[in-house]
């Protein structure tokens, strides 16, 4: 998971995505969702 942090916003996984989803910016939601986790701030 601490891997998105290293993100450069190069928009490649964008144009590779047969969805067309904005990915970098569900990852970084996705990340602040699991720290928010792991926090103890939200529970599942």
């Amino acid at each position: 998971m601490m891997k998105i942090e290293e993100c450069i916003d190069c928009g490649l996984c964008k144009t590779k995505c047969p969805y067309e989803l904005d990915t970098p910016n569900l990852l970084r939601k996705n990340l602040a969702d699991y720290k928010d986790i792991l926090a103890g701030k939200v529970e599942i």
